[in-house]
């Protein structure tokens, strides 16, 4: 039987309706980590973790995705950008640490 994992968030639940097997949740970074160390055979990872790691394929037409603005990553702060000292992150999410980056690279 495969070893699936999915991300614990509710907008993942019809990726996994109707799977007969068992379903391990966890949060999407604990997920990459397990994929890549081959303790799950499939599951929900990031698209920057796709990116980063030539291990996985893509499963056509399973994905959570979006085709306009998602506001589930949102940097918040009274000043100027450039008096920021630091940001806290949740370290479960890959996306958001990865989006942060590529937004303060632009900075």
């Amino acid at each position: 039987m495969l070893r699936i994992g999915c991300v614990k968030y509710l907008n993942a639940r019809p990726l996994i309706r109707g799977w007969p097997g068992e379903v391990e949740f966890d949060h999407p970074s604990a997920l990459c980590k397990r994929v890549a160390n081959g303790e799950l055979d499939v599951a929900l990872v990031s698209s920057f973790e796709f990116l980063r790691n030539p291990i996985y394929r893509i499963i056509d037409f399973v994905s959570i995705s979006s085709d306009g603005p998602v506001y589930s990553v949102v940097v918040a702060h009274r000043g100027e950008i450039s008096e920021i000292d630091e940001i806290g992150l949740d370290p479960a999410s890959e996306t958001a640490v990865n989006l942060l980056r590529c937004l303060l690279a632009e900075v």
